[in-house]
């Protein structure tokens, strides 16, 4: 805020007669200033804009939902295409050097267990504060208990799994092509219900009515997999949704990592008992899906 004024004090003192006017030895207002990172940065990633501020750190903690550090976990800073290791101790804390010049509305932190059954997530970066990144809270990885059937691998000739609550419909033509982790494992699809107290940070405030993490993680299709998910919070017969994923794009001009996305619609089925997507709307990739009324 500005000082008032000469002409605005000589016409308050005009109006009320009683004006106070400031001691003109007193200290200018303090201006606040946006937190521009820190000083330490040798780098700049990618063009650099005014959005770029100086991140020396990341620092955070990666667990299981139980608050428990998982053997094999993966973390990444990820952003512009590319993705950089995060070395986790053994309580699964990380503290990453970064010390470059970057848009962190770019970036996001990547989280995973290849070769085992957890959901991978991505997590915007949070605020920079004098250069420090800090996630508050432990990254949570969900472990997912509900297996069923094998998915094909390859051109598809059509083919419906279930696990737990959810099934996948593959149309016939479809390209399933699996992560690099999962090249030589047999595709178990598997999946669970994560309650909305646990909600990653995506689904936070998503109004979603219900949750749930699928793998194999990373696993892909050229055409949208249907979806059917039991319908538990019995919301009634014939109610319209709205089916919606994480993003898990990295690459500046469409980045989405850690982001709603939306799917596409879907419905109630008659008999009350299943919430099922509309034709042609589905996952073209496993690893999160959430449902919201619309």
């Amino acid at each position: 805020m500005h000082p008032p004024s000469a002409a605005l004090l000589v016409a308050l003192f005009t109006v009320t007669g009683c004006a106070n006017i400031p001691d003109s030895s007193a200290p200018p207002p303090v201006r606040r200033r946006m937190d521009t990172g820190g000083t330490r940065c040798t780098e700049t990633i990618g063009d650099n804009t005014p959005s770029h501020i100086c991140v020396e750190r990341i620092t955070g903690r990666v667990t299981d939902s139980d608050g428990r550090r998982v053997t094999g976990t993966l973390a990444t800073l990820c952003g512009m295409g590319q993705c950089r290791e995060l070395v986790l101790d053994a309580n699964g804390e990380f503290d990453y050097r970064v010390e470059a010049r970057m848009n962190p509305a770019l970036f996001a932190i990547h989280a995973e267990v290849p070769q085992q059954p957890f959901a991978l997530l991505y997590l915007p970066l949070p605020s920079v504060r004098a250069g420090v990144a800090t996630l508050s809270e432990p990254i949570r990885l969900h472990r997912m208990t509900a297996a069923g059937p094998a998915i094909v691998r390859g051109m598809s000739q059509g083919q419906t799994v279930t696990a737990g609550d959810v099934t996948l419909t593959i149309p016939r033509g479809a390209m399933i092509l699996p992560s690099l982790a999962d090249e030589e494992r047999t595709l178990e699809f598997r999946s669970t219900g994560v309650p909305m107290y646990q909600a990653p940070a995506f689904a936070q405030g998503a109004e979603l009515h219900a949750l749930y993490a699928l793998a194999p993680t990373a696993l892909t299709s050229s055409m949208p997999m249907r979806l059917r998910v039991r319908n538990r919070g019995e919301m009634r017969a014939g109610q319209r949704v709205e089916f919606v994923t994480m993003g898990s794009d990295i690459e500046a001009e469409h980045f989405d990592a850690g982001a709603v996305i939306v799917l596409g619609p879907g419905r109630v089925s008659a008999d009350g008992q299943h919430i099922e997507s509309d034709e042609n709307v589905g996952v073209k990739e496993l690893h999160w899906i959430g449902i919201r009324t619309r």
